[in-house]
């Protein structure tokens, strides 16, 4: 161990950017760290010397834990600590991951001792392989080796891919990290308060742009110069705003960035060094709701098919037995041929895997898949509308009761109401409360008004911009190497899917912002455990579907997920830490709702 230490001084002594020595890594205890200790002080007291595995012992300068908990660190921050708190590695970045990144510099930036931490990983480590079928993909695991023993995908817990191709949460990490922070001070005049984070460096070269948002959509832009802010000083912009520009009914938002002025060390003119939004004017009614004038009531028949709701110009066909929605033709036009059901589970992230979701929470993929829809009745309503009611029947051990009301209005739109309550406390948390439902692939272009333009979540979403994004509904999948959840959309006002000829379906909130993500797959494509090597079923172990991002094909269909919301995906390790508690779906009460919207029909 001596030998070691004192042959990396000799060797890394006069490099500027070694300015803390390390014992080792994950080597043990005892009297001989405390041996090293000393001798590189008696050498070199010029740098501070850290080592992991000491905890609070004598022979660390820095108390360096590795992955501990928000808890940890407060305590330790409040016991009036003699030295800094550095987390050698935090926030495992392995698949869908980093989420609470936030909640952890919460606490960091509240004391003073602690001071941050060491992200584990930056870059992904698995090589490019080619299949029979010429298709490249990230290599891990069995791969390599098919009968050695191997950590399967842990290799590949980076911020970037192996050709630096960013990962979705590195966009977190960049929002989280930012030099900067921006408070609303007075929201009489939006004077902004500029705080710089730095220790040692004055912000400059930089401007600053604000953006005023109407219902997602930028009405005004504003540039503003830099101002003199010194290292952990403050100081405030105005962008000279007033109110009385502000209309009665819409949702507003203001966007502050500041950005790059000049080529500077390897920032390039433009870029955006920080940004924040602050909402300015919350709407009075559902936002983009579209209202329209047809007369004439919903008329229900029943025949062979089903119930047939008809309306002016579009008519939906009822399950008689279920309740579920079997059709929705519009003129020529048929724009759904399986309406939405009711939905529990995710495609596990490596996250999930590594606490176990797949076990702890296998009760709600089988009950999201053979929970029986029963038709309860089918009225009209006074105001012309037309309401079915569909229970959904579980297991009685469960003691679940969901009703799901589908009300088709005259104007063809539909309105979904969704109740569901267990008051069995044994029942594990749930990762999804939701719908879902198939559209044909046509309708494969994708406009949102929520956090964009990447994916996020319930514990990752501060790096989303509210706006209006767009893209195909391929492109929102982004490409792990091992198939998992992907793409979510997060305080989505409303989401659209259209064809070439701009004709499809948005869904608007009703209540509360909604979650929401389309595929063109299914959702048992991103699940690795489909069908994977080794796991039970029916009629015993099955080979392999797809085990790699790279391998998944674009299906026939669209499936499209419209939730209250996802369980966070977690980061705090990816070997059993579980998603934070405030970030989970305990088996109770909830109800959300949310309209669907036929669009580009003429009628309409």
């Amino acid at each position: 161990h001596l030998d070691r230490v004192q042959r990396m001084y000799f060797r890394d002594r006069n490099h500027p950017s070694i300015i803390i020595w390390s014992l080792g890594n994950e080597a043990g205890h005892g009297e001989v760290f405390n041996q090293c200790y000393q001798w590189i002080k008696s050498i070199d007291d010029s740098r501070p010397v850290q080592y992991e595995p000491a905890g609070q012992e004598a022979y660390t300068d820095i108390f360096c834990p590795m992955y501990p908990r928000i808890e940890k660190l407060e305590n330790y921050a409040q016991s009036n600590p003699d030295r800094p708190a550095i987390m050698i590695e935090y926030c495992h970045a392995m698949g869908n991951s980093v989420g609470n990144l936030q909640d952890y510099w919460d606490a960091i930036e509240q004391y003073p001792s602690l001071q941050g931490g060491f992200i584990w990983d930056w870059v992904d480590q698995s090589l490019q392989y080619e299949n029979e079928k010429g298709i490249k993909y990230l290599a891990y695991g069995h791969d390599y080796h098919p009968d050695l023993p191997t950590d399967g995908n842990f290799l590949n817990n980076g911020l970037v891919d192996p050709f630096r191709n960013p990962h979705p949460h590195i966009y977190e990490v960049k929002k989280v990290y930012e030099p900067m922070h921006f408070s609303l001070v007075d929201d009489s005049d939006y004077t902004i308060e500029v705080t710089n984070k730095n220790f040692f460096k004055s912000l400059t070269d930089i401007k600053y742009v604000v953006e005023l948002k109407e219902n997602g959509l930028v009405v005004e832009i504003i540039y503003l110069p830099g101002i003199d802010v010194g290292p952990q000083k403050s100081g405030n912009i105005n962008p000279d705003l007033s109110k009385s520009s502000l209309l009665p009914g819409k949702e507003y938002f203001l966007t502050i960035k500041a950005v790059q002025t000049t080529d500077k060390l390897g920032l390039p003119t433009g870029h955006v060094i920080a940004w924040d939004q602050f909402l300015i004017q919350a709407p009075m009614k559902d936002i983009d709701d579209e209202e329209t004038n047809n007369e004439n009531d919903i008329i229900i028949n029943l025949d062979d098919n089903g119930y047939n709701l008809n309306g002016e110009g579009f008519y939906v066909v009822i399950d008689t037995a279920s309740g579920l929605l079997k059709e929705y033709v519009s003129g020529d036009n048929v724009l759904l041929k399986e309406g939405p059901i009711p939905n529990f589970w995710r495609p596990p992230t490596d996250n999930d895997l590594g606490n176990g979701m797949h076990q702890w929470a296998s009760i709600w993929k089988t009950v999201s898949k053979s929970s029986r829809p029963v038709l309860e009745n089918v009225h009209l309503n006074d105001s012309g509308s037309a309401t079915v009611s569909t229970r959904y029947d579980f297991p009685d051990s469960m003691k679940i009761k969901l009703i799901v009301e589908t009300t088709v209005n005259k104007d063809g739109s539909m309105d979904f109401q969704y109740h569901f309550k267990t008051e069995n406390s044994s029942l594990p948390n749930i990762p999804r409360i939701g719908m879902t439902m198939k559209l044909d692939e046509e309708y494969q272009f994708m406009q949102w008004y929520g956090r964009g333009p990447h994916e996020t979540y319930w514990d990752r979403k501060s790096s989303g911009e509210i706006g209006i994004w767009k893209g195909t509904v391929w492109d929102q999948m982004h490409v792990y190497s091992r198939p998992q959840e992907t793409g979510n959309k997060t305080d989505v006002r409303w989401l659209s899917l259209t064809n070439h000829e701009d004709i499809g379906w948005k869904v608007v909130q009703s209540i509360r912002p909604l979650s929401v993500s389309a595929w063109q797959l299914s959702s048992e494509d991103l699940d690795f455990l489909e069908g994977a090597q080794g796991v039970e079923s029916a009629s015993g172990l099955v080979p392999i579907t797809s085990k790699h991002g790279a391998e998944l094909m674009r299906r026939d269909f669209i499936t499209w997920n419209i939730d209250l919301r996802q369980m966070g995906v977690g980061g705090d390790t990816s070997w059993g830490r579980l998603v934070h508690e405030e970030y989970t779906l305990p088996a109770g009460e909830y109800r959300y709702s949310f309209k669907l919207i036929p669009v580009g029909i003429e009628k309409f």
